[in-house]
């Protein structure tokens, strides 16, 4: 099922905040609202501008117990900036909704820049025969991390709730963490290995 082409979600500003957010992602960029104590910001960027995004959700920490959530989207620029979305759920008060929302953020943003930026890094590896990461390198031998060459053959790739893991089959030791409230690359990186370890184990359809 295709998405809108223009998707918006609005949410509460906060426990102290009364003041609304709102965030619209569509397939030129993503627009939000940062309520201030005197003004209301607005950040806005087409995905050309953008070079990785995280997101995740952390417990708020309590004297005693847990008050709520906290639903948080990142975005980093290719200047380096960094800008962040965040709402604050507590528990009983909209936190299915509010969860809802949060879901339906993290759609539009897999639709509109995750599969788009995917499918444009795999041309450049197809083209370049390699690709480059912070912390990762493809080729056709298969994936280095840190010192380590595992070949696609032995690539094992494990998905968990908010992080993949990237292990040597033929060497378990051999395994890296990625997670996707930390690391910027993260969501594009799991699809792309993904993708490749389809192709060099399965070969071209």
């Amino acid at each position: 099922m295709s998405l809108p082409d223009i998707s918006t979600e609005t949410l509460p500003g906060g426990l102290f905040n009364l003041r609304r957010k709102q965030i619209s992602i569509t397939a030129a960029g993503v627009e939000f609202e940062q309520p201030g104590l005197f003004k209301t910001r607005v950040f806005r960027k087409s995905w050309d501008d953008i070079d990785g995004v995280i997101y995740g959700i952390k417990t708020i920490r309590g004297i005693y117990i847990s008050p709520g959530m906290r639903f948080e989207f990142g975005f980093k620029l290719k200047s380096g900036k960094q800008v962040s979305f965040s709402v604050m759920a507590i528990y009983g008060v909209g936190k299915k909704k509010i969860f809802q929302q949060y879901t339906n953020i993290y759609r539009w943003l897999e639709e509109f820049f995750i599969v788009v930026r995917v499918k444009e890094l795999l041309k450049q590896y197809e083209a370049a025969g390699q690709l480059t990461f912070p912390d990762m390198y493809l080729s056709p031998e298969g994936v280095r991390l840190d010192k380590h060459i595992i070949n696609w053959s032995d690539v094992d790739i494990l998905d968990y709730n908010g992080y993949f893991i990237i292990k040597n089959r033929a060497n378990p030791r051999q395994h890296k963490k990625y997670n996707y409230a930390a690391d910027w690359y993260a969501l594009v990186q799991y699809g792309i290995v993904h993708s490749l370890v389809g192709f060099y184990t399965s070969g071209p359809t």
